[in-house]
């Protein structure tokens, strides 16, 4: 019970796992984010959509948030593009 309730309080747990995975530089510029997904806890659809909402703002180009879960097996991959 103890250890559950320090694992609450970890790091890992309460701040998700996102990295830039990939710029297309000699393409469309697109900016490919990666979230790993830890304990079976997907991101929320709303989190998500923010994530893209902020990003795509501040790049101005197409941006992909990709979630992979466990070892590469399977993903989710959601894209913005520009207005």
């Amino acid at each position: 019970m103890r250890h559950l309730l320090a694992q609450q309080h970890h790091y890992d747990v309460i701040v998700p796992d996102i990295q830039v995975a990939n710029y297309n530089r000699n393409g469309d510029r697109s900016l490919t984010l990666r979230h790993q997904v830890l304990r079976g806890r997907p991101l929320a659809s709303d989190d998500a959509d923010e994530v893209l909402k902020h990003l795509g703002r501040l790049w101005s180009l197409t941006v992909r948030l990709e979630s992979i879960v466990g070892d590469g097996g399977s993903s989710k991959v959601r894209e913005r593009v520009p207005a």
